[in-house]
């Protein structure tokens, strides 16, 4: 496959989107991060939409060198799992650390029905065992595909630097609208 029949207009979080991009998957060892396998992909491509293909290429890789995939641990963001990817890590023994992208009515009610207050008893350390601004509680989640269901356990974390990020824009953007509210009122009043 040609450089011109990748390279394609797309979103990467770190590019702008008028560049056309290539994106590339690979699979690297734990202890070296040494590359095992790759594959060059459009820049139009989603990042879920290659991890069933990612996922298959690894099993065969890893089948082939004869490792047992119930020891592998596969790393990825929260564009690699969905209902149908945990019902595949599930069926294949792969274990599995990944964000989840609450879709589902039913894993988003897993981040409302806990008050916020809970969290502050389960604080997150650092590798290095001090405390972080973070906290989590864990929680099994529930996922089915192709009338197979699975569950597996999740941990909801709190970011306080997400917290105070999100609420530190909310009160920018009700700043701005008092401040366009006002302006009406007062051309209205003149």
């Amino acid at each position: 496959m040609s450089e011109r029949e990748v390279a394609d207009y797309g979103f990467a979080h770190n590019t702008p989107l008028d560049k056309q991009k290539i994106k590339v998957g690979a699979t690297a060892t734990a202890d070296g991060n040494v590359p095992l396998a790759y594959d060059a992909l459009s820049g139009r491509t989603a990042d879920l939409a290659t991890a069933q293909q990612n996922m298959a290429r690894l099993c065969r890789l890893l089948e082939r060198h004869g490792c047992p995939l119930h020891e592998v641990l596969v790393i990825g963001d929260r564009g690699t799992l969905n209902d149908e990817l945990a019902v595949t890590y599930d069926r294949k023994q792969l274990k599995y650390l990944a964000g989840l992208q609450p879709q589902k009515p039913a894993h988003r009610d897993l981040l409302i029905d806990v008050p916020e207050v809970q969290f502050y008893a389960h604080p997150l350390t650092t590798a290095e065992g001090t405390q972080a601004d973070y906290f989590g509680l864990p929680c099994m989640i529930t996922f089915t595909h192709e009338s197979k269901t699975v569950t597996h356990r999740g941990l909801i974390v709190l970011s306080g630097p997400m917290r105070r990020a999100v609420r530190q824009g909310r009160a920018r953007q009700l700043h701005d609208l008092r401040a366009a509210l006002t302006a009406v009122r007062a051309k209205n009043l003149s």
